[in-house]
This record gives structure tokens, sequence and C-alpha cells, in this order.
């Protein structure tokens, strides 16, 4: 006799190990760290991907924490920090030409 699987029903199941994680203050979620660096949720799973952003991916649940505190290590390339950007030579009207905005 064949055994009948009920696939309507859900597997019952305890809190996952991520869970349990995020309840004891070791992480934090995608979301949360997304809210705490003003940024999207893909943004923080890019930045968990290229190492810049301390976590850990679960693979039996196909999802990312972030350590908590946050700690984000900032790239090589945009604008230096604490420094002013300097004026592009192009933004600036060179001494020769003149502009009145009359035709």
């Amino acid at each position: 006799m064949a055994q009948v699987i009920d696939f309507k029903q859900k597997p019952k199941a305890g809190p996952s190990v991520t869970d349990e994680l995020v309840k004891a203050g070791a992480y934090i979620t995608v979301s949360e760290a997304a809210r705490k660096l003003d940024c999207s949720d893909r943004r923080v799973r890019t930045l968990l991907s290229q190492g810049r952003l301390l976590g850990e991916y679960f693979e039996r649940e196909r999802r990312w924490l972030v350590n908590s505190p946050i700690r984000v290590t900032y790239g090589k390339r945009g604008p230096k920090l604490g420094q002013k950007p300097s004026p592009s030579p192009s933004s600036q009207p060179s001494a020769g030409s003149s502009f009145s905005g009359e035709e």
C-alpha cells in the first residue's frame, strides 16, 4: 500500500538557528541594518557579499545576518571622508567667456 502525503500541511518546525542568533543579540537582520544605515536591503546584501560589512550567510536558510554592532569598511572609490569636494575646472566660467542669457 502506498503512503499518502498531504502537501497542504506545513511541516512543524521550531525556531530556526538564525532566529535564535538574532534573539541573542549577536546579529541583526538585513532589514534592520538597512534601516540603521539608511540604505536598501539590496545594498546591505551587496556590502555583505563584498566583505565590506561584517556578517554571515546561512546557506541552509539562504539568509544573511549582520554582526551587531555594525562595522562598515569604506571602499576605495568615491569622495574622501572629511574633505570638501574641490570644484571642477569645467564648472567655473572661463575669463574670456560671458553669458548674459540674452540672444
